[in-house]
């Protein structure tokens, strides 16, 4: 895994907490200055801590007996022989899981059983993680997904002539596919590098849609309509509101989003195939491919079936790049051009942009709360600029009175202005 700076190796210790159990060992090896400490920092408040976690190169062994499960953090830098380990009585953090720095101090058979991470410097400064995964770790370390419904919705991809990963090989049973290499070229980073090529390159995103969305969706698909639209919502007022310190009229929320959503479950546009991750960082230009075919995508695996305005909305309300509006104008016309259907798209087009960008406030938030990753509340002005200007539209005025009512404007972008 390659970790471009301190807040991912946070990150990383943070993903790997939610799997650990009492009685686990993980051995942390590296050189000064790597990282460790931040690794185990993110593990350590991923659990609940919420005070300094600071090394314990002195100390050697800091508990943390109040966490479920209990951890402590032991730092064997100082250690000169594997005899001293008898005298820190880590025997009693038997129902603790034992995170423990320089572990080839106490010698290489002390924790036959633990889950060994290596840390070390890369060319270009980033870290690289590495990890020797004993049997009591597997399907935690790296944690086991299900690649059926991804290799279901790559190869369904291909068949209908777009560009998805070929699977070159298989191990089901551990989780892991063998992928084709779609190249180094990003569609993000390429606008970002080539701003001239942004109307060219988005024309493109949208004739990939277009011609997806000619074929029905893909059979088995779980629906993306109303409920889960209005379910998703609750992610804004379960996390965002909270952590700027509101307490809001949640009934209202549902039903101002209700009022503005059914007309859009009703407008009989759909049900199409929808990515729903569909922007400038999941897409790679694959050399060699022309047309639609040149847009490698990636991060389609929660595919659902839903409205035809979501992923337009998703790459061009881009979270994490600027969009010129006179470009996201021409898409819409661009699209709409095609189907034919441009009152009910446009009305669902903003509303499902508003839906999106509320949801991606709260995700966001919950990102940085509960999993340890404080970098996304940089997206956070641009979310609330997006989300703003989607409100402006007039058949969202029920929710635009919402949040002029419940969210005033020094609760929101400025306090992540400041934060970032």
């Amino acid at each position: 895994m390659i970790l471009k700076n301190e807040e991912e190796t946070a990150a990383a210790g943070a993903a790997l907490a939610r799997s650990a159990r009492p009685g686990d060992v993980i051995a942390l090896s590296g050189p000064l200055g790597v990282g460790k400490t931040a690794f185990a920092r993110g593990f350590i408040e991923a659990l609940g801590h919420s005070s300094d976690v600071p090394s314990p190169s002195f100390a050697i062994v800091q508990p943390y007996d109040e966490l479920d499960p209990p951890v402590w953090h032991v730092d064997l830098y100082r250690i000169e022989s594997p005899k001293e380990m008898e005298e820190l009585g880590l025997d009693a953090a038997a129902d603790a899981v034992m995170l423990v720095e320089w572990p080839e101090q106490a010698g290489k058979d002390a924790w036959p059983g633990a889950l060994s991470l290596s840390l070390d410097f890369a060319q270009d400064g980033d870290r690289i993680l590495t990890a020797k995964v004993p049997p009591s770790w597997e399907g935690r370390c790296p944690p086991h997904e299900d690649p059926q419904p991804f290799i279901a919705v790559a190869e369904w991809l291909i068949g209908r002539g777009l560009s998805a990963p070929d699977i070159l090989a298989r191990d089901l049973e551990k989780g892991l596919l063998l992928l084709a290499d779609f190249g180094s070229a990003r569609l993000r980073e390429t606008l970002d590098e080539n701003p001239k090529r942004e109307f060219e390159l988005y024309e493109l995103a949208t004739d990939v849609l277009i011609h997806l969305h000619r074929h029905p969706p893909m059979a088995g698909l779980k629906s993306h309509g109303l409920e889960q639209w209005l379910q998703e919502l609750e992610l804004f007022t379960d996390w965002y509101c909270p952590a700027v310190g509101l307490s809001v009229d949640v009934d209202g929320y549902r039903a101002a989003w209700q009022r503005t959503l059914e007309p859009v479950a009703n407008d009989g546009l759909g049900p199409v195939t929808v990515l729903r991750d569909y922007h400038a960082e999941n897409v790679m230009l694959v050399e060699g491919r022309n047309g639609i075919a040149h847009f490698g995508l990636l991060d389609f695996q929660d595919a659902l079936a839903g409205h035809p305005a979501y992923d337009l909305a998703s790459v061009l309300e881009d979270a994490r790049r600027d969009v010129p509006r006179e470009i996201e104008r021409a898409m819409i016309d661009r699209y709409v051009a095609t189907t034919g259907s441009k009152e009910a798209f446009e009305r669902a087009y903003w509303a499902l942009a508003a839906q999106r960008n509320a949801r991606i406030l709260g995700v966001f938030t919950r990102l940085w709360k509960r999993d340890n990753k404080p970098g996304y509340r940089r997206f956070q002005p641009r979310m609330w600029g997006l989300l703003e200007r989607d409100l402006g539209q007039p058949h969202l005025e029920p929710v635009r009175h919402w949040f002029d009512v419940n969210i005033p404007p020094e609760h929101r972008r400025q306090p992540w202005r400041q934060a970032g």
